[in-house]
């Protein structure tokens, strides 16, 4: 993982040696995350949205981007014991950073683009840093208790779709972006995200 990492980073270092142009926007983040046995938990971040386009048409571009996002994860554990339940918290960190290359069409595809709506759409592969909960209980004969929430790395393809609105007479834009991470770990994790960006 640690070499993937590295090439993804030097990848996004060389890529403004080539790029046409650098844009770039910030909003948030909401991220679903389960699999399996696992809890489905909810993180709640702001993500920050740089791209390189590195083809430029009037009407479109291909792009290469990090939209990463920072935040919180995680739920609460609960624990019976004769009948007295106890909650703990297990909320913490939430990272997530893919590599996208995405076609986008219209608005927001280049700072010259003067339509009012555009497309996106776009694969790449993923990194996501989390909290998962063990839905499986263990019991004797007074308690009974979920395992503990554990953060886990995981990592895998990543797939996105959305739509920019431009707004004023300028580039900027709002992006309403929906993706899909499939996650290639031992547990198979889906992360479900949607992000409204504005796009300065």
């Amino acid at each position: 993982m640690k070499k993937a990492l590295l090439t993804i980073c030097f990848i996004f270092l060389i890529t403004p040696i080539f790029c046409q142009s650098f844009m770039q926007g910030a909003g948030l983040s909401f991220l679903i995350s389960g699999a399996g046995e696992k809890d489905v938990y909810v993180s709640e971040g702001i993500t920050y949205s740089p791209r390189f386009n590195f083809v430029e048409t009037k009407s479109l571009s291909l792009s290469i981007g990090i939209p990463f996002s920072i935040g919180m994860s995680g739920g609460y554990n609960s624990t019976s014991t004769n009948g007295q339940t106890t909650t703990t918290n297990t909320l913490g960190f939430m990272f997530n950073a893919p590599l996208i290359f995405n076609l986008n069409l219209g608005a927001g595809s280049t700072k010259e683009n003067k339509n009012r709506v555009g497309f996106f759409i776009g694969a790449g592969y993923g990194f996501h840093s989390g909290k998962f909960h063990d839905r499986t209980t263990s019991q004797n004969l007074f308690t009974t208790f979920d395992k503990p929430s554990d953060n886990y790395v995981i990592n895998g393809p990543v797939q996105n779709i959305g739509m920019r609105f431009r707004v004023g007479r300028k580039y900027r834009n709002i992006e309403l972006k929906f993706s899909v991470m499939e996650g290639a770990n031992e547990f198979k994790p889906t992360i479900i995200g949607f992000s409204p960006i504005f796009n300065f």
